[in-house]
C-alpha cells in the first residue's frame, strides 16, 4: 500500500540483560525441517487518543521472550541469545481509513502494515522479530507483527502478543499472567542438520501467487452442517476445510481433465494434548502434521462429497490427536519418526506431482480478538502472509461465530476458486 509512510526504524532491547546461561537457544527436530519463512498477525484498532508506550513494554516482554531478540547462527542450528534487540518500526498512512481496510479481500494490498522488507531470513543480522506500528487517519492504529517460522509458530505468536498487551494494558485488573517455556529443543531434540527443503516453498512476493479472504459467516456454516449426519459436533473449522477441500479437487480435476489423488494435512497444537501435556505457553514448533489421502475416483466425473471430506479430516485429525497422546512415551527415535515422516512424505509428493497438496492451518482458537493494548480490542485481525502455496489458513471472525479462510493460490487457481458454484453460494465474496 502506498499509502504508508515510514517515520523511524531501531531495534529495542530487553530491559533486563538476558543471563549467560540463556544464550544459546538450540533449535528442536521440527525447527530444523522448517524452511526460513515468517509467521505473524496483524492487529487493527480504532484509536481513541490515548498515549500508549508500546516501546516500553516491549522491552520489558523481551526479557520473557528472549530468543526473539536474538540472531540466528544457521550453521550451528541455534540461536544467539545475546540482546541484539527486535525491530520497531513506526509508520503513519494519514489517507488510510480503517473501514476500508476491514472489508480488504486481498491481502496482497495489507503488505504495506508489515515490517519486513525483505527475505533474507538466514543472515546474521536478521531480526527475528519485526514489529511496525501505523497510524491511520483519525481512525486507527495497525500493529503487524512477524516473527521468523524458524523458531515460533501460530500457537507462540499468541502467546507473545498476549503477554505484550498485557504488559502494555496492565492496569489495577489485570495481571501479566503468561509465563512461556523455551524447552521444546530437549523434549524434541534437533541433530543439527539443516533439513529444509525449499520445494514446497513459493515465496509470497513471487508475482503468480494471490493471497485472498474468504468470509463463512455462522448462516453459511449452519446451512453446511445440516446437509452432514451426524451434523452435531462437527467443528465449524472442519467443515469450512471440508467444502474448501472439495472445490479444490474440483479446481485440480478441471485444470489436468483427469482426476488424480489428494493429499489433504492439518498442523495439529500439541500443546496440553500430549500426556503428559505440554506446557500451553510453551514457545517452540510444537504441532504434528495431520496427514490423509482422498484417492481419487476412477470415473473422472465423479465429484467427491461434502460428507466424505468431514469424515476423511475428522479421522486424520483424531489419528494425530492420539499421536500427541503419545508422543512423549515413545522412544527418541519413534518420536522422530512421527515428527519427520509427514514432512517428508509431504516433500516427496509434493516434487513429484504425483497428487494435489491441500494443507490448512487452524488460527481461530488463539484468542487474538482478546489483545488489548489500551485500546480496547482488535476490530479486526489478519494474518501475515504463508510462504506456500495452496495453503489455507483459517482465522475465527471478531463476533467469534464464523471463519474467514485465507486462501494462498496461484493467481489463475484463485480465479477459478473464486468461480466455484459452493464456494459463491455459502462464501461472502464482497
Amino acid at each position: 500500500m502506498n499509502n504508508i509512510k515510514e517515520v523511524s526504524r531501531k531495534l529495542v532491547k530487553p530491559c533486563i540483560p538476558t543471563t549467560p546461561n540463556l544464550k544459546n537457544y538450540k533449535f528442536s527436530l521440527t525447527d530444523e525441517f522448517l524452511p526460513p519463512m515468517e509467521i505473524g498477525i496483524l492487529l487493527f484498532y480504532a484509536s481513541n487518543d490515548k498515549q500508549i508506550n508500546l516501546e516500553e513494554s516491549l522491552a520489558k516482554v523481551l526479557v520473557q521472550f528472549y530468543p526473539l531478540a536474538g540472531r540466528f547462527i544457521m550453521k550451528d542450528s541455534c540461536v544467539d541469545c545475546s540482546d541484539q534487540g527486535a525491530e520497531l518500526v513506526i509508520a503513519e498512512a494519514p489517507h488510510v481509513e480503517l473501514a476500508t481496510l476491514i472489508v480488504e479481500r486481498n491481502l496482497e494490498n495489507l503488505y504495506g502494515f508489515l515490517p519486513r522488507k525483505n527475505h533474507q531470513l538466514d543472515e546474521v543480522n536478521y531480526p527475528i522479530l519485526s514489529i511496525q506500528i501505523t497510524e491511520l487517519n483519525s481512525s486507527g492504529v495497525a500493529i503487524g507483527i512477524s516473527i521468523s517460522h524458524k523458531i515460533f509458530d501460530a500457537s507462540s505468536v499468541s502467546t507473545f502478543v498476549a503477554a505484550w498487551s498485557n504488559a502494555t494494558n496492565l492496569g489495577p485488573e489485570r495481571k501479566m499472567g503468561i509465563s512461556p517455556t523455551f524447552d521444546s529443543s530437549s523434549v524434541f531434540p534437533g541433530k543439527n542438520q539443516r533439513k529444509y527443503t525449499g520445494s514446497m516453498i513459493h515465496g509470497t512476493q513471487n508475482h503468480t501467487n494471490s493471497v485472498k479472504r474468504f468470509t463463512f459467516n455462522i448462516e453459511a456454516i449452519t446451512s453446511l452442517r445440516s446437509s452432514l449426519r451426524p451434523n452435531e459436533g462437527i467443528s465449524k473449522v472442519r467443515v469450512v476445510c471440508a467444502l474448501i477441500a472439495k472445490a479444490l479437487i474440483a479446481l485440480d480435476r478441471a485444470k489436468l481433465a483427469r482426476s488424480r489423488d489428494c493429499l489433504l494435512t492439518m498442523a495439529v497444537n500439541m500443546r496440553e494434548r500430549t500426556v503428559p501435556p505440554l506446557h500451553k505457553h510453551a514457545c517452540g514448533n510444537l504441532v504434528l502434521l495431520s496427514v490423509d489421502r482422498y484417492i481419487a475416483a476412477v470415473e473422472s466425473d465423479h465429484e467427491v462429497g461434502l460428507q466424505e471430506m468431514v469424515d476423511l479430516i475428522g479421522d486424520a485429525t483424531s489419528k494425530t490427536i492420539s499421536d500427541c497422546a503419545k508422543i512423549l512415551s515413545l522412544t527418541q527415535q519413534e518420536r522422530d519418526d512421527l515428527i519427520i515422516k509427514p514432512l517428508t512424505t509431504i516433500s516427496k509428493i509434493f516434487v513429484s506431482g504425483e497428487a494435489n497438496v491441500v494443507s490448512f492451518t487452524d488460527y481461530s482458537k488463539f484468542g487474538s480478538y482478546e489483545a488489548d493494548f489500551g485500546w480496547g480490542k482488535p476490530i479486526w485481525v489478519s494474518i501475515v502472509p504463508q510462504a506456500s502455496r495452496n495453503v489455507t489458513v483459517l482465522m475465527e471472525n471478531r463476533e467469534g461465530n464464523g471463519i474467514e479462510a485465507w486462501l494462498h493460490l496461484e493467481k489463475n487457481d484463485m480465479r477459478l476458486f473464486e468461480q466455484d458454484e459452493e464456494i459463491r453460494l455459502f462464501c461472502n465474496l464482497g
